[in-house]
């Protein structure tokens, strides 16, 4: 039967309700990255009930929920409600002290019903709790999902946020619905800006080492390369993901990266946990079909992303050498993946240089953002906005070093190219490349990703096009 229900109590869900996440998965990744070695207790803690293990992880932990994903459309209209006179209570599985904080943060509601070491509030349980608290008297529900069903058969009303096709048919049974506000899209579509497969365009340099040597039409040799190309790709996608779920809390306080699908709450941290041990699953059976030593390859980029995902990446300029070294593992892998096939001292210099030249730029351009906000300093990152200048002054000779380098290699290799001298045109255009991505990162143009610029820039595809063409001419001309 149809009810009055302007006025009777709103009991309002967090997780993947109010909330564009899970506070309980929040709790793990915080854990797994502050301290990693209680993750051994889980277990123990679970055995002892889900209560007690949600009250161990929050006394390990804690949240800024100033940066949470908030579901905006749904605040808005519990701030409406709010000002009718409606009374607003927010009632969640998750511990009683990071409900406290949200809803003390958000300041629209009248009580706070959560876990605490003796109940978790989940299920049949809220149900029988929301039923007792009210002494039998009508109250309206907001939740997200299937264990919510148990609630809605209790209230008089219900409001469906980010519900499921299913759960939606079955809740629309079981109580009045007031209000909706259903997905606008589904995670999975998500999951290629997750995997971050634009970035898979820098995984081409494990080409380098085949062009290098002039052997690209070396059907069996290029085949491998392939097979290296995606091992190395599926690996990376695993380090991104990883590295996202690691870095939730400080790419949430990040113009730019906040998008991010795991930031943002596009994907549910549970999915990433799945998604990052597979994608490195898929990049071990690649590698299979490789010599032994582009497996050894393979583990050091790995190790080293996860050392740099979890320590390196907070420590002033450590982080940016182990950036530039993760590219030139890249060539090594190239070279790897051939047949007794030894890669250049040159090109390894070559390499070293110019992506030390573009991971300062990175760093640079969050500097500058910095300073132009007038922030002191990033979370999570070891630089304050003072360093712009002499990040600035490193980035612009580790790229003219590059350059250098690939003068002298040039002279190196008069003998395998017709026309050797038409090469030195390459080194003209690689400076004005290079100085170009400096002048605009110091005007505040550059993306803070100097591979997704280059993939964006017009400049950059004909300055590639131009060094392609001069190859072919020095070669064959």
């Amino acid at each position: 039967m149809t009810v009055n229900t302007t006025l009777i109590p709103l009991c309002v869900d967090l997780d993947d309700t109010l909330i564009k996440t899970d506070m309980l998965y929040e709790g793990f990744i915080k854990l797994l990255k502050k301290k990693p070695f209680l993750l051994l207790l889980l277990p123990f803690w679970l055995f002892k009930g889900k209560a007690y293990l949600k009250t161990k992880l929050n006394e390990h932990v804690d949240f800024d929920v100033t940066c949470l994903p908030y579901h905006e459309e749904f605040i808005e209209y519990l701030k409406n409600e709010r000002q009718t006179g409606r009374q607003l209570l927010l009632v969640t599985a998750s511990h009683e002290s990071i409900a406290q904080k949200i809803a003390d943060h958000l300041g629209i509601f009248n009580a706070v019903l959560a876990t605490n070491a003796t109940r978790n509030l989940k299920g049949m349980a809220k149900a029988q709790f929301l039923h007792d608290y009210f002494a039998g008297q009508p109250f309206a529900y907001a939740g997200d999902s299937r264990a919510d069903l148990a609630v809605w058969q209790h209230a008089q009303a219900g409001v469906l946020v980010n519900t499921s096709r299913s759960v939606t048919q079955q809740a629309k049974q079981l109580t009045q619905i007031i209000a909706e506000f259903p997905r606008k899209t589904r995670w999975v579509k998500a999951i290629p800006a997750a995997l971050r497969m634009h970035q898979w365009v820098k995984n081409t340099l494990i080409f380098i080492p085949l062009l290098a040597s002039q052997q690209i039409l070396n059907l069996p040799l290029l085949e491998n390369a392939i097979f290296a190309f995606f091992a190395f790709s599926f690996a990376a996608s695993s380090a991104y993901i990883l590295n996202d779920l690691l870095d939730l809390e400080a790419d949430r306080h990040h113009h730019r990266k906040r998008k991010r699908p795991f930031a943002s709450g596009a994907i549910p941290i549970q999915i990433g946990l799945l998604l990052f041990p597979a994608c490195l699953l898929v990049s071990l059976l690649l590698s299979l079909a490789l010599p032994p030593k582009f497996w050894a390859v393979l583990g050091i980029y790995y190790v080293l992303t996860l050392a740099y995902s979890f320590v390196l990446k907070s420590m002033v300029l450590i982080d940016v050498f182990c950036l530039a070294t993760l590219y030139t593992l890249r060539v090594i892998a190239g070279s790897a993946a051939m047949t007794d096939s030894v890669v250049s001292h040159w090109l390894l210099a070559f390499s070293l240089f110019i992506f030390l030249c573009l991971a300062v730029v990175k760093r640079h351009s969050e500097m500058l953002v910095l300073r132009r906000n007038n922030q002191t300093s990033a979370k999570g990152r070891g630089y304050v906005a003072d360093d712009l200048e002499i990040l600035a002054s490193i980035g612009v000779s580790s790229g003219f070093i590059s350059v250098l380098v690939l003068a002298l290699y040039v002279h190196n290799i008069r003998d395998m190219y017709s026309s050797p001298d038409l090469l030195w045109f390459v080194c003209v255009i690689l400076l004005y490349w290079i100085s170009r991505v400096w002048l605009i990162s110091h005007r505040g143009g550059m993306h803070d990703d100097p591979i997704v610029f280059a993939l964006r820039d017009r400049v950059s595809h004909i300055v590639a096009l131009m060094i392609f063409i001069i190859v072919l001419l020095a070669k064959f001309l």
